[in-house]
């Protein structure tokens, strides 16, 4: 262990201690570890005995749940515990939707073999403890739907084979780590529904694997950052709910496998992107409540092969309604309220035969209601 000054570095102390604490030799449900019960030919496994101890003592002094970790039967056989590896190691912690209260112990990095730890869906508080970092084979990483606080620990950015980082649904403070943008494996990278702030960093746009991009729901400020558009492989870029400003970068055209696109609820202003049209795989554009002014582009239109909803409502857009929308043959929802539209509403939108919403409130439209639209919805 690297000294500093001759001194242990005050983390590596605490663990030390709370290692002999959590580990000591005197609990007999530990010594159990050491039969053929738990693990099979022991002798020849001492770091799953290592791993045994360590998710016993968690069950009996940290987690506040009953998990159904039994002494009498193999530890291979645990709910939620995966054992694979030669020598076996555990591998995966499986333990979504099972009550744990209290915080996350740092112990759980003593599982140096671990490749996917997922605890969504429970009750757990505080912080994340920076002690995870030392789980290095980590690949996935699943906090979501807790009561997290604190910020997301710089130390994560050592991670770097994860390719799933899922915290969303805390309420975790403070700005996005740049260094985040070393996990160049990541795939999925979900903090939605936090009470993060600050801009979103550049750096996010060295992550060219993801496909899965989830920021809605925080206090995010700044532009969208150009770099963004790098991430060809995205399928979901969500960033609705913050209070980003400026334009919405033209290069997003280039995402062309994007399904889902919402940067709704936020403060961006200029216009939309001609571009957005090439985005063939999209069903859902949601860009309502922004500050967007000049015309729909007619390029819209183009994504009639799977788009099923166009949000553009509480805008400042001007204009005409583009004929072309009417080739959006699998829309379900087009919302336009609430903007500067102006001229007559096209007959064209009556070939939308799945509709089911058609929202046009508050515009300058003039003319009569085409008679043909009255069919969509008898």
């Amino acid at each position: 262990m690297l000294l500093r000054n001759g001194v242990l570095p005050s983390i590596a102390v605490t663990w030390t201690v709370t290692a002999f604490l959590l580990l000591g030799a005197g609990s007999p449900t530990l010594w159990a570890c050491d039969g053929d019960t738990l693990v099979p030919d022991p002798s020849n496994n001492p770091g799953l005995v290592e791993d045994c101890k360590v998710l016993l003592a968690l069950r009996d002094g940290v987690f506040d749940a009953n998990l159904d970790w039994d002494t009498q039967s193999a530890i291979t056989s645990w709910p939620g515990v995966v054992v694979a590896g030669s020598p076996h190691r555990v591998t995966e912690l499986r333990l979504r939707g099972n009550q744990l209260t209290g915080l996350i112990p740092p112990e759980l990095g003593q599982l140096s073999h671990l490749k996917l730890l997922e605890l969504r869906d429970n009750r757990l508080t505080g912080p994340i403890p920076p002690e995870l970092t030392q789980l290095t084979q980590l690949q996935w990483l699943d906090f979501r739907g807790n009561r997290l606080v604190g910020p997301i620990p710089l130390e994560l950015a050592h991670l770097t084979q994860l390719e799933a980082l899922r915290l969303g649904g805390n309420q975790l403070t403070g700005p996005i780590p740049p260094g985040l943008g070393q996990l160049t494996r990541l795939r999925w990278l979900d903090f939605s529904s936090n009470q993060l702030t600050g801009p979103i960093p550049v750096e996010l746009g060295q992550l060219t694997l993801l496909q899965w991009l989830d920021l809605r729901g925080n206090q995010l400020v700044g532009p969208i950052p150009l770099e963004l558009a790098h991430l060809t492989q995205l399928e979901a870029f969500r960033l609705g709910g913050n209070q980003l400003t400026g334009p919405i970068p033209p290069g997003l055209g280039q995402l062309t496998r994007l399904r889902s696109l919402d940067f709704s609820r936020n403060q961006l202003t200029g216009p939309i992107p001609p571009g957005l049209g090439q985005l063939s795989q999209l069903e859902k554009l949601l860009l309502y409540d922004n500050q967007l002014t000049g015309p729909i582009p007619p390029g819209l239109g183009r994504l009639s092969q799977k788009l099923e909803w166009l949000g553009l409502s509480n805008n400042r857009l001007t204009g005409p309604i583009p004929a072309e929308l009417g080739q959006l043959s699998h829309l379900g929802v087009l919302d336009l309220g609430g903007n500067q539209l102006t001229g007559l509403i096209p007959s064209e939108l009556a070939k939308l035969s799945l509709l089911t919403g058609l929202h046009l409130y508050d515009n300058q439209l003039t003319g009569s209601i085409p008679p043909e639209l009255g069919r969509l919805f008898w």
